[in-house]
């Protein structure tokens, strides 16, 4: 805490960089010194006591006081004679340099300075007294504020902060900066980012504003996907789930960037599929980092505990619900990838704990035993029921389970994970009412165990259709667990519906009056934070459904294009699939035609499935211009893409790759 303590802190860092002119190596030649400018704003300097950053975060406010500053020591002709050499605590790979491991991310993408939307409008404006100035973006980012300005007076503070700065619930506070002036003209960046799309400068009277900017900073993975179609809500939507996964994206994946900036994995799993759709494959890097914390922090002492906050050393929270959804996440994270290292290494921490530790066992009524781990969170939503969700919850964990012990040959786990499998679906019936699955406790069917119970296999089909009708008309979930009840909606029910649910749902974050850039943590924009990827769902089932791409086998080997528009007439998708970008155009009137624009990579088997509406059994269909069926019989082939079979009102074609038009017509 002492200045001294800082200084050495400053000099406990590892530099070795080759170049072909020279190498620049971190030894006792080096100089160091305190820079005095940066004070704490907490009280300890006198006259100066603000609000910190609320305790979740390891951030800080940034105080700059220009008057103390040690001048630009970086110009050539500094004079650093006063200043102390370094000095040198080891040489790699001796203490304390053990153990160091390569970055296995991208360093952070600079974007530059930029001028903010209406940075013009105060160019060379002079403050009369003290005035708040709202400098605007396009939308929410991780930035650091920057002014120059000129002023005949010294020691002016000026307070920098976003609109992000207070958690709307008073769930604490992010960081801000301040800058206090010399005489002169000057200019400032704050080093602590913070996100905003609207950023507050409080400047006193007497300063003339030269410039205000702001850099952007991110991880380094460029927006690939996109989802566009004939109804603006749906692309607006799309946009702000976008965005809302980028802003919580740069060492970690985290739950928020302004209240505390913690990796937990209910989120991390949303955001992973999310990214599918939308990023790069540099985004891979950030799950399978978050993958080895995970492994890293697991307590292993008496059983494979998996922590939902990590890194995480005097927090040790396991949320069981989250990670349960995280064992599913990890499948999901192969079946898109193919990673076979990265599903090696999860696998063993994932089986332990599942199936082999005191925390989870079968009770003798044939569920799961409740377990509530150190904190019992389904969802922030209404009315949990929470032995049938967490039943279910299992389930679907066993069925993932059962997958990445088939691709890696683990039957030593097989007969465990079904007979646990096999014991919760014929219990299950026990929760089973003629309004839905429920506890004996609950009043009414709660949509997220009727979800989860769908999509983990364990409903009979005789049950399906009053299982949907839970779906269809219970809205107890949060933004959180919405997306899994739309993940079984997708899976059983019609997309018109779908998309009715999606609009009653997120109308409010989307609406004009009450909309920003990126999304809510609840459905109440004022009790949490303006910025939680977790409710993205939204995105995953445009791109994977409305438009219908996704993978059948691990690494899109063999994929699935199948769209399903419901109201929409028009879509355009790309999808950043591991090999390669799959992109699509889509165009249908029920009554007359149906046409599909399809970019398939090479590198695996696509099924495109076109749908035929009401005109199915007389359909003429064509491809790249040559009829291919005729009347709803097969007359001709293209070479490349095979007439596979009919299901229903669709037809089905298989390709290795290739640029195809299909049009389908009413004969």
């Amino acid at each position: 805490d002492s200045a001294d303590d800082v200084a050495t802190l400053l000099t406990e860092f590892v530099l070795e960089a080759e170049t072909d002119a020279e190498s620049v190596i971190s030894d006792s030649s080096w100089k160091v010194h305190r820079e005095t400018s940066y004070l704490k704003d907490d009280g300890s300097v006198e006259g100066v006591k603000e609000p910190q950053p609320n305790y979740r975060l390891s951030e800080y406010n940034v105080y700059y006081d220009a008057r103390l500053s040690i001048g630009d020591w970086k110009a050539v002709d500094y004079d650093d004679s006063s200043w102390a050499n370094a000095t040198e605590l080891g040489v790699v790979p001796d203490k304390p340099w053990c153990n160091l491991h390569k970055r296995p991310i991208p360093f952070l993408k600079d974007f530059g300075l930029k001028d903010y939307n209406n940075s013009k409008d105060y160019e060379g404006y002079t403050t009369t007294k003290e005035e708040v100035l709202d400098l605007y973006l396009d939308y929410n980012a991780q930035l650091t504020p920057y002014i120059k300005l000129k002023t005949d007076t010294a020691g002016l503070k000026i307070d920098m902060r976003t609109d992000n700065y207070a958690d709307p619930a008073g769930n604490g506070l992010t960081t801000k900066n301040a800058y206090v002036t010399v005489a002169g003209e000057q200019e400032f960046e704050g080093l602590s980012w913070f996100p905003g799309e609207h950023v507050y400068y409080t400047i006193p009277a007497g300063i003339t504003i030269l410039s205000l900017k702001y850099r952007e900073s991110g991880y380094n993975s460029e927006f690939v996907g996109y989802f566009r179609c004939d109804d603006e809500f749906f692309n607006k939507l799309w946009t702000q789930s976008e965005r809302t996964l980028y802003v919580t994206m740069r060492d970690n994946f985290m739950d928020c960037p302004d209240r505390e900036r913690a990796q937990w994995w209910g989120d991390v799993t949303n955001e992973m599929l999310e990214f599918m759709y939308c990023l790069d494959d540099k985004a891979y890097m950030l799950y399978e980092k978050g993958l080895h914390t995970k492994m890293g922090y697991a307590d292993t002492l008496n059983t494979t505990r998996l922590r939902t906050v990590c890194p995480s050393y005097n927090d040790n929270t396991e949320l069981p619900m989250q990670e349960l959804a995280g064992v599913c996440g990890m499948w999901e994270y192969y079946l898109y990838t193919g990673n076979m290292e990265a599903l090696k290494a999860i696998y063993p921490y994932a089986s332990k704990y599942v199936l082999y530790s005191w925390l989870w066992y079968m009770a003798d009524n044939g569920f799961v035993n409740r377990y509530t781990g150190t904190w019992d969170w389904p969802d922030w939503g209404r009315f949990p029921d929470m032995v049938p969700l967490e039943n279910a919850w299992y389930c679907r964990a066993l069925v993932a389970l059962r997958k990445m012990a088939e691709i890696l040959g683990a039957e030593k786990d097989f007969e465990e994970i079904d007979k646990r499998y096999a014991s919760i679906k014929k219990n299950y019936r026990k929760f089973w009412t003629e309004r839905g699955y429920k506890s004996a406790e609950q009043d009414d069917p709660d949509d997220r165990c009727n979800a989860i119970a769908l999509l983990a296999g364990i409903v009979p089909e005789e049950n399906i259709k009053t299982t949907l009708n839970v779906l269809n008309t219970t809205m107890n979930s949060s933004p959180y667990m919405e997306k899994y009840v739309l993940d079984a909606l997708c899976e059983y029910s019609n997309m018109k519906d779908i998309q009715a649910r999606i609009k009653m749902r997120y109308h409010d974050m989307t609406d004009s009056e009450l909309a920003y850039s990126t999304l809510w943590e609840f459905w109440d924009k004022t009790k949490g934070t303006k910025n939680h990827a977790w409710s993205g769902g939204p995105l995953i089932t445009m791109s994977k459904y409305m438009a219908g791409i996704r993978p059948l086998t691990p690494g899109y080997k063999t994929y699935l294009i199948e769209p399903r528009m419901g109201s929409l007439n028009k879509i355009e998708a790309r999808v950043p699939a591991v090999i390669g970008n799959i992109t699509v155009s889509l165009e249908k009137d029920c009554e007359k035609f149906f046409r599909m624009d399809v970019t398939a990579p090479e590198g695996g088997k696509a099924t495109l499935s076109i749908p035929c509406c009401k005109f199915a059994d007389t359909a003429d269909i064509t491809i790249n211009g040559i009829k291919v069926i005729e009347n709803g019989v097969e007359v001709g082939k293209v070479d490349g893409i095979e007439f596979a079979s009919r299901d229903k009102s669709r037809y089905n074609f298989v390709t290795d790759g290739g640029n195809w038009q299909i049009v389908a017509t009413k004969h």
